[in-house]
């Protein structure tokens, strides 16, 4: 299905306002570029425009004429500073002239320039300081109003030597547009690098917005735009601390990149969009570390082409519960290699997969209890090492193919109790081989209800049973959705708790995982094709509440289809809870528990004196029980050896001692025509049950 409208990049569909960012882009930048080649390159000059007031020091005052002004330069060069001052109805436009619109140019001095109003044919505020290998390069500080260059609105870099001073630029005054960058920052040193920090209001570039790099260690990259919208037409935000130990910090409101990326950060970073929405061509925010760093992110909405929140690196936190995320591809990509990683959201939709996260580190954790996932392949996809904790939490999830897929997981735990879980293939599939435990609890879980099919190769089968054989399964066989699969085997086994109604061509499938199982339900399992329950070889106990405390199941509970234990010593229970009801009498049970091979148990939550009549012959058993008020209930079941009541838990009976004992009372008719009926059912879809292991 189509989930979301939104096409990829670089050539996609754009919104309207989208396209009137870009024809204003274009107009603006055209207008500078034209009006630089209408005169040759300004040289410098003081004259008539910023005039020295002492050494180093300079006033700019009076208003622009484009026909008349040109570059003011200010390199005096050495361990002098440089501050540039303006009064407030300075202007400066050198379309005409051409060049910068202000220049410094420095050693190891700092340089000051606060100043608005500049329109220029290349940089509008150009700063430049270059120490020598031993000595600091100076501070830049630059303060502006609004700024216009044709090339960049604001452009400043510190290279050559050792060691950097701090850079630090301020635009809230105004609203600056480059056509090809709005503002560049950048420090490229040997060793040590100053802070690069970025306040603006709005900024317009015509290929980045705002790209601040740092080539060195030291220093952190800190840009804030809460004070008005970044648009660009490549990327909005650029952000590379190299090999800062404090890394990035960005914080913005609206972020608008028409084919490209939003904000792209490197490094250690912090992103917080929530004060505005971000829309992309491509990905929203994607953050890239390689060597070492970590990712904290924090969004509103995000609109993006392609990844709504894309982080690769070693360790990552993502938020995305400020807001929607809506993705031409995928809401979240996470691939994390060494440490924790964890992703948090309320609304993820998306055409591929809604979140896929890829973890080899210590921790993976998803929280999606605060809104829905829908994806149009996977809602949520899991992927992890054999040694990572990760742990799932959701409220509604929808895929197409999957709703959750999970694989691998040292200690695997989903909670999915917060909402429905909706599949096409597989409500939750589950896919382990060197797994320690699985915990899983579950409300409703929905599959096979999309349009995706997959194809399992088998080899064929036969598994013997009474009256006769079951289908095998063939090669490349179509794999039947199941609510609940699990595959695999993990050293402590699994723990699957159903608290609601989960339903599938088969319910839960767990026919081809080769540990124990200790099932509990209060809800209602449902095999649509006839199979409830396929179980596969170890100790599997399935325990059947009519209130599973902690979980609250509600509705029918009971179990629509058939029960296939595999081989091992297996348990059917039927348990009452303090302040229940009675579940064998309250809950849905007209269908075949098939005990498998070894020694199997049936525990029942009545006497034994409830039990009036027994049918069957060889190890099939048909039970009826009738209690004080008249409730009855009908059960069949086979290859099971013992049997307890709950007035005697401690006594268990054989088939034959339970035929031995149990008086024969006349039964009505209509009820045993209805247990013959039931058992016949039964036995039809044993001979169309397709299942794997044999029976021992």
């Amino acid at each position: 299905m189509k989930l979301v409208t939104t096409p990829k990049a670089p050539r996609q569909g754009l919104r309207r306002s989208q396209w009137a960012s870009l024809s204003d882009l274009g107009r603006l930048a055209l207008g500078v570029s034209t009006g630089a080649l209408l005169g040759g390159y300004g040289r410098a000059s003081y004259a008539g425009t910023c005039a020295p007031r002492a050494l180093g020091v300079y006033q700019c005052a009076g208003a622009a004429n484009v026909a008349t002004d040109s570059t003011q330069s200010f390199a005096p060069g050495g361990t002098a500073d440089i501050v540039v001052t303006s009064d407030p109805d300075f202007g400066l436009d050198t379309r005409v002239t051409g060049g910068d619109g202000i220049s410094a140019s420095g050693s190891s001095g700092n340089i000051v320039i606060t100043t608005s109003g500049v329109v220029a044919a290349e940089d509008g505020i150009e700063a430049r300081t270059s120490g020598n290998f031993y000595d600091y390069a100076g501070d830049i500080t630059i303060t502006t109003g609004d700024i216009s260059g044709g090339r960049r609105g604001v452009s400043t870099r510190s290279y050559i030597g050792g060691f950097s001073g701090k850079t630090y630029i301020d635009t809230t005054a105004g609203t600056v547009f480059g056509g090809e960058i709005g503002i560049a920052a950048s420090s490229e040193f040997e060793y040590y690098s100053g802070d690069i920090t970025i306040k603006t209001a709005d900024v317009i570039g015509g290929d980045r917005g705002i790209s601040a790099s740092n080539d060195a260690f030291g220093g952190a990259i800190v840009i804030d735009t809460t004070a008005g919208s970044v648009t660009a037409g490549q990327t909005g935000i650029s952000a590379s601390p190299g090999y800062s130990s404090e890394g990035a910090r960005i914080t913005t409101a609206d972020v608008n990149a028409i084919t490209g990326v939003g904000i792209n950060a490197s490094g250690g970073a912090s992103v917080n969009t929530t004060a505005g929405t971000v829309t992309a061509g491509t990905d929203g925010v994607r953050w890239r570390v390689f060597e070492s760093g970590f990712a904290g992110i924090e969004t509103g909405d995000i609109v993006a082409g392609q990844i709504g929140v894309s982080a690769y690196g070693q360790g990552a936190s993502i938020n995305t519960t400020g807001g929607h995320v809506e993705a031409g591809d995928i809401g979240i990509d996470s691939r994390i290699c060494c440490y924790t990683s964890s992703i948090k959201t309320s609304d993820v939709t998306a055409n591929s997969d809604g979140i896929r996260a890829r973890s080899y580190g210590r921790e993976l954790s998803i929280d999606t209890t605060a809104g829905t996932v829908t994806g149009g392949r996977d809602g949520i996809y899991a992927r992890s090492g054999s040694r990572v904790t990760v742990d799932i939490s959701t409220a509604d999830v929808t895929g197409d193919r999957y709703g959750i897929r999970a694989n691998e997981g040292y200690f695997l735990t989903i909670d999915t109790t917060g909402g429905t879980v909706t599949g096409g293939t597989d409500g939750i599939s589950i896919s382990v081989s060197e797994s320690e435990l699985i915990r899983l609890s579950t409300a409703d879980v929905i599959a096979g209800v999309g349009s995706a099919t997959e194809s399992v190769d088998d080899q064929a089968v036969v598994i013997e049973t009474v009256g006769g054989s079951r289908l095998a399964t063939t090669e490349g066989a179509p794999k039947s959705a199941a609510g609940i699969r699990l595959t695999g085997e993990a050293s402590d086994g699994a723990a699957i708790e159903v608290a609601g109604h989960v339903s599938g061509d088969v319910g839960i499938d767990a026919s081809r995982f080769g540990s124990d199982v200790d099932f509990k339900s209060s809800g209602l399992i449902e095999g649509r094709n006839g199979v409830a329950l396929d179980l596969g070889d170890g100790q599997q106990s399935l325990a059947i509440f009519d209130q599973l405390t902690g979980l609250g199941g509600s509705g029918q509970q009971g179990i629509i289809g058939n029960t296939y234990f595999g081989g091992g010593d297996d348990t059917l229970s039927f348990v009452d809870t303090v302040g229940g009801g009675n579940i064998l009498y309250d809950g849905m049970f007209t269908d075949l528990f098939d005990g498998g091979s070894e020694t199997d148990t049936a525990l029942f939550s009545v006497a034994i004196e409830d039990l009036k009549s027994l049918e069957g012959e060889g190890s099939f058993l048909q039970l009826f029980f009738q209690g004080e008020a008249d409730e009855r209930a009908i059960l069949s079941l086979v290859n099971f050896e013992l049997f307890g009541f709950a007035d005697n838990p401690e006594v268990t009976y054989t088939v034959d001692e339970l035929r031995s004992i149990v008086a024969p009372v006349p039964i009505p008719t209509g009820v045993l025509l209805l247990g013959s009926a039931l058992g016949a059912m039964g036995f039809a879809k044993l001979k169309r049950r397709r299942m794997r292991h044999p029976a021992g």
